[in-house]
């Protein structure tokens, strides 16, 4: 075992620094990693305590004075050995021996490797409390795999097979976890909150993660694929944060049931059986997430569930479109839901919902209100408003520990993707919503740097068209159309177009492409500009103006189809269509996209 006092002195002479660097377990991490990541690392490779992160918002650091002492074990399945002593030079072999000698506010870093029966763990890996599992965040545990499963006996499911067992403030980061055995579960959380991030959940015969008991975990930043039946399940009184998460391939991609009251945000929820299932008691909250081409339902709600999609004080945010049969099924026992500010197609929904303050969309009775409810159902209906977000988000209990995952900064969006496998259907997903931006940990001077991705958060210009010019009245859609968005291009600025149409700003252009030469030779119908999606808000007063303009200032009035309206921008793809539908409806405007001829 190796301290964190030991290491750091290794930073104070760099030839002691050299040979730290070439021992077995430093040298395959360091393989692991790309050599531009090894160059970005820079002084870091001799300074591991440059590396340490700042923890969660809601999390409290220890004193840096505390964190030189701070245990560490490194543990390597192929150059390990369980006789060692759990340093860099004399590693452990499997994560079942470092686990065991492993002490209150423990980092335990693995190399690249398959951890399994056959080279020697016992299953199920229990972790302790305060103790950190950390592999490669960078990668989501690409090369670092834990993969089987053990009987595990819960106190409220009876027995079960499981990979992996958290514990209470524990941290599991950049791994793997696969349990292919008869209804296996990858990682069982029973009455504990802890930070699960940035992994990868993938060949769970039964579930990637199963959150039971009085739970508050943080799941965030993990990829659930091809899962056997939910890509994580959300049982009892739990109250977790689940958060920029995707889930692909699966039965139910999330399933919530019992009392819980789970924090959904900011997922990425496609090509499932059913996106997120509903059922019970439940109440969770949803904003911000990405629910599309699933094969049967987007989101679906049975028996006493009540999700909260949107109100009056928060709109949900949600993009839900293009699932099978219905993007929002309503199959509860006489609830209506509210789900105020997302994105969804009228004609792809059932049940009582209401879609604003001002407008309930009744469309008939659910089926699975018939095949899965109570048939005596009690009479009328009721309209609910669950509980506040603010509230309602899980708070974690975990203390500062040597390796801080990342936190996600709500005003800065990012993600980090994985190789995936391909699904079924040769489309890709549609890029997502901008997504909260995570600082990555780079852990004792060996673990991978901060990645982040560009972020396209520059505002479309919107020409305002002269008041004489002729408009042409379009066609407007409900439901987007199926077809794969158009890579993302820069944003530009369009002259005023001739006598077709008022077109606003599109993306993709540079000005000189429509200004330059001679306007004769340049049709300027929209369709010749390549502009498809046109986003407006209903009513055209002044007011509504003013409050579209405090959002894009060159917002104009127009007309469509008989009705005024306030035109916001006409775009080429659909994904910067979306944005600017999202960003328009989180102001608390009634906005829309219309196909433009």
């Amino acid at each position: 075992m190796t301290r964190l006092s030991d290491i750091s002195q290794l930073g104070s002479s760099f030839p002691r620094t050299a040979i730290a660097l070439t021992s077995p377990f430093s040298l395959m991490v360091l393989r692991s990693f790309s050599p531009f990541l090894l160059i970005s690392l820079g002084l870091g490779l001799f300074n591991p305590l440059c590396g340490l992160a700042i923890p969660p918002r809601n999390q409290q650091m220890a004193p840096a004075t505390n964190n030189r002492s701070i245990p560490v074990i490194y543990v390597s399945s192929t150059l390990g050995n369980d006789g060692g002593q759990g340093t860099q030079q004399s590693p452990f072999k499997t994560i079942t021996k470092a686990v065991s000698m492993a002490p209150s506010n423990t980092a335990i870093i693995l190399a690249p490797g398959t951890y399994s029966s056959q080279t020697g763990e016992q299953f199920p890996i229990i972790l302790h409390n305060n103790v950190t599992l950390q592999g490669n965040p960078n990668t989501k545990g690409k090369d670092v795999i834990i993969t089987g499963g053990g009987f595990y006996t819960s106190k409220t499911s009876a027995q079960q097979n499981i990979t992996m067992l958290g514990a209470n403030s524990s941290r599991i980061s950049g791994v793997t976890i696969t349990n292919p055995n008869e209804r296996g579960y990858g990682l069982w959380i029973e009455s504990s909150s802890l930070i699960v991030s940035q992994n990868t959940f993938t060949g769970n015969s039964h579930d990637g993660i199963s959150i039971v008991g009085i739970s508050a975990p943080i799941i965030q930043d993990n990829s659930f694929i091809q899962n056997g039946a939910n890509g994580i399940t959300i049982y009892g009184n739990s109250r977790p944060e689940i958060r920029n998460n995707e889930f692909q391939n699966t039965g139910f991609g999330i399933n919530i049931s019992q009392n819980a009251a789970p924090f959904v945000i900011g997922n990425r929820v496609f090509y499932n059986k059913d996106g997120i299932v509903i059922q019970a008691n439940a109440r969770p909250i949803l904003r911000n997430n990405q629910i599309e081409r699933n094969q049967r339902d987007g989101i679906v709600a049975i028996a006493e569930s009540l999700p909260d999609l949107g109100n009056t004080q928060e709109p949900g945010g949600n993009v839900i479109r293009n699932n099978g049969r219905y993007d929002l099924n309503n199959g509860t026992k006489g609830q209506q839901i509210l789900a105020y500010g997302n994105q969804l197609a009228a004609n792809k929904i059932i049940g009582p919902i209401q879609l604003s303050p001002y407008q309930t969309a009744m469309a008939g009775t659910s089926p699975l209100a018939r095949q899965l409810s109570n048939p005596t159902s009690s009479p009328g209906s009721r309209t609910v408003v669950a509980n506040d977000p603010s509230t309602m988000t899980p708070i974690n209990t975990a203390s500062s520990l040597p390796v801080y995952l990342p936190e996600s900064n709500p005003a800065n969006p990012n993600s980090i993707p994985i190789p995936v496998p391909p699904p079924e259907s040769s489309r890709l997903p549609p890029q997502p919503a901008p997504r909260p931006q995570s600082s990555g940990d780079r852990v004792l001077g060996l673990l991978v740097p901060v990645v982040s991705d560009l972020i396209l958060g520059r505002r479309a210009s919107v020409p305002v068209p002269p008041r004489t010019q002729p408009r042409q009245t379009p066609q407007a859609i409900t439901q987007p159309p199926q077809a794969q968005p158009t890579s993302l291009a820069s944003i530009g600025i369009l002259a005023v177009p001739g006598p077709d149409i008022p077109i606003g700003s599109g993306g993709g252009l540079l000005p000189n492409e429509v200004a330059s030469g001679n306007q004769g030779d340049i049709p300027l119908s929209p369709m010749a500009l390549g502009l498809r999606y046109r986003v407006v808000v209903e009513s055209g007063s002044d007011a509504d103006l003013r409050r579209v303009r405090s959002v894009v200032p060159e917002a104009f009035t127009t007309v469509v189809q008989g009705r005024s309206v306030v035109q916001a921008g006409a775009f080429r793809d659909q994904y910067r269509a979306n944005s600017l539908l999202q960003q328009l409806t989180r102001s608390g405007l009634r906005a829309r996209i219309e196909m433009m001829n």
